[in-house]
């Protein structure tokens, strides 16, 4: 066989044979001796082969078993049988073969190396090492790049942030979807439905429009179910009867129920739910009251109830409403001869004429009443409500007489808004009071109301001739032109009796008449004009005096003028005997002119201490002069250190 032979191999080889317990040279041994010689003859000759120390031999059988010993003699002719001149020629060519020469030989298969490790695994085969580096890392990035950006369905992402936004749509979706559903299976709980949607259309189904009802009442016991649309019902007197049931669920909508009548309406239905039912008389008179035209209104559970006259020629002029449930309203533009209201119902009266119009008796033992008026002039004779009264009207409200059916004086109140005057005659009720107009005089001649009194008008003058029950407070502000020499309301107020006021407030761009408030602890008073404080004011500690204004519109200083007492002691007519203290406040210039004889009084008084002291005076004015002035009808020592003001007279 041939085989190329290291040398170094060769002796490796040759240990391992000396194993052989002293045998006699073997093949293996021979074979080296017979290589050592044929180097020395190389190298003598100059003809190693490229110093590879490779010798390419014919050796039959060398790793034959055949362990016979060769004899010196075998060696020598083996020796003598090598021509090195001819033999090594062969040799190298042999070795060499097919290659022309060693270095044909070491190149003759560079290019397929180069070739194959210039080659990828996916055959692309690359010109250089570069070629194929650059290749590699392009490659490799651009595809780890490529599959990192890609999403297991195959979408190719251009971020990372685009990679990880790319699927918050869904799973904000998805708990969205979760928490909807979740929501309306704990909304549907209990309602009979599956879902939202089915709840939805079944609604839909329900409030789908629906043809409005149009019934005729009969003389037999009709019953009549409205619908959400705006239905219409009409009848007379003889088929208006105590058995029909009319009804309707929705409140949104504008049912609407005429009966024309022939006389008076005794009958009473069960009407609920209807927003407007028009009873209209069609007759020269009635039978009940020949001029009024009678509805009982008994089984009418809510909704405007418009009582008219339509009969061109009838004597009537005036209707009655009876049996007025809670929440239901009597409206008609004639005159209200009565309504009258069932026991703690809270009804409403709407005056719609447009002139002149009186409601004759608003009776009952109502609870709250509300009166709306539309007209010039608006009267009430007799209001029995037990609880809260308000009264609104676009002109002048006139009420003659006011008496509780039982007095509470911690709910009844009077509240009255007019577009004109407001005159109250008479009010028997306690409780409290306020009147406001926008334009006109307020006028109160007798009321026992008795906590508060809110008087207020922005064109007018105010009269007080008997308040004296209102033992908490009363509070007028009066607005005019503050011009005596016009024509024109001034701002006038006359507090003719407020005697039980422990607080009384006066506002006034004209004058202010205090004839009568004995128990008023403190009385404030700002004014436009001259104005006087009677000496009926004996329990006055605290006196707060302002001007509205220059004297009657000029610049002069405002003069509060008070009376002279009677020189007694907590009696109805001391003047200011227990006047501790005076302030000064406002803008425009204020002179207090008083007796001195009453200062002297006051400083001498001990009802509000257990000393006489001083009476303190304070000016806080942002403008003018503050200024007390004492009227000297005797001679008397005072004590002035405490008057802090911009001047003191003596006159």
């Amino acid at each position: 066989m041939n085989m190329i032979v290291n040398s170094s191999d060769l002796v490796g080889y040759e240990a391992e044979t000396k194993k052989n317990s002293n045998k006699e040279l073997g093949n293996a041994q021979a074979l080296n001796k017979l290589m050592k010689i044929w180097e020395g003859n190389q190298a003598r000759s100059g003809k190693k082969v490229a110093g590879l120390g490779l010798l390419a031999v014919t050796l039959a059988a060398c790793n034959s078993d055949d362990d016979t010993p060769f004899a010196q003699s075998d060696i020598d002719a083996a020796v003598a049988a090598v021509d090195l001149t001819t033999d090594n020629a062969a040799a190298v060519t042999a070795a060499l073969s097919p290659h022309a020469s060693l270095a044909a030989a070491i190149t003759s298969n560079d290019a397929a190396i180069t070739t194959a490790a210039l080659t990828h695994t996916d055959g692309t085969i690359y010109a250089t090492v570069d070629a194929a580096k650059t290749a590699g890392i392009n490659t490799t990035s651009s595809d780890a790049v490529t599959a990192a950006l890609t999403s297991a369905d195959g979408t190719v992402h251009a971020t990372v942030d685009a990679a990880i936004t790319s699927n918050d749509t869904a799973i904000s979706t998805a708990a969205t979807t979760a928490a909807t559903a979740a929501a309306e299976a704990t909304l549907m709980t209990g309602t009979g439905f599956a879902s939202v949607s089915a709840l939805l259309a079944a609604y839909n189904t329900a409030s789908a429009s629906v043809s409005a009802v149009s019934a005729t009442l009969t003389t037999a016991a009709d019953t009549v179910n409205g619908t959400a649309a705006n239905d219409t019902i009409t009848g007379s007197s003889t088929t208006y009867t105590t058995g029909d049931i009319i009804v309707d669920a929705s409140s949104t909508d504008s049912d609407v129920m005429t009966i024309t009548a022939s006389d008076d309406i005794s009958a009473v239905p069960t009407v609920a739910g209807i927003e407007a039912m028009n009873f209209n008389l069609d007759a020269i008179t009635s039978a009940g009251t020949a001029t009024s035209f009678e509805v009982d209104t008994n089984g009418i559970t809510s909704g405007v109830v418009t009582l008219d006259v339509t009969k061109a020629s009838s004597t009537v002029t005036g209707v009655t409403a009876t049996n007025v449930a809670d929440g239901v309203t009597i409206a008609s533009d004639l005159t209200l001869t009565s309504v009258a209201g069932e026991a703690n119902a809270n009804i409403t009266v709407n005056a719609t004429g447009t002139g002149a119009q009186t409601i004759t008796s608003i009776s009952g033992t109502t609870d709250d009443v509300t009166v709306v008026g539309s007209g010039t002039a608006l009267t009430i004779t007799q209001l029995t409500a037990e609880e809260n009264t308000t009264i609104t009207n676009a002109g002048a409200v006139t009420i003659t007489d006011m008496t509780a059916a039982t007095d509470t004086a911690s709910l009844i109140t009077l509240t009255v808004n007019a577009g004109g005057a407001i005159v109250v005659t008479d009010t028997d009720n306690t409780g409290s009071m306020s009147l406001t107009t926008s334009t006109g005089n307020i006028t109160v001649t007798d009321s026992d109301q008795s906590t508060t009194g809110v008087f207020t008008t922005s064109n007018g003058d105010i009269t007080l001739t008997d308040v004296a029950d209102l033992a908490t407070s009363v509070t007028a502000t009066a607005t005019g032109d503050g011009v005596a020499a016009t024509t024109g309301a001034d701002g006038d107020i006359t507090l003719t009796d407020t005697s039980a006021a422990e607080i009384v407030t006066a506002t006034a761009t004209g004058a202010i008449v205090v004839t009568a408030s004995e128990a008023a602890g403190t009385l404030t008073l700002s004014a436009g004009q001259a104005s006087t404080i009677a000496n009926t004011v004996s329990d006055v500690q605290t006196l707060n005096l302002s001007a509205t204004q220059g004297m009657d519109g000029g610049t002069a200083a405002v003069t509060f003028t008070a009376a002279d007492g009677d020189d007694g002691t907590n009696g109805a007519a001391d003047g200011l005997v227990e006047l501790d203290n005076i302030n000064f406040t406002g803008s425009n210039s204020v002179t207090l002119l008083m007796s001195l004889d009453n200062f002297d009084d006051a400083e001498a008084d001990t009802s509000n201490s257990t000393t006489a002291a001083a009476v303190i005076a304070t000016d806080t004015m942002t403008g003018g002069t503050s200024r007390i002035e004492f009227n000297v009808t005797a001679g008397a020592a005072v004590d002035v250190s405490k008057l802090a003001v911009d001047q003191i007279a003596i006159g």
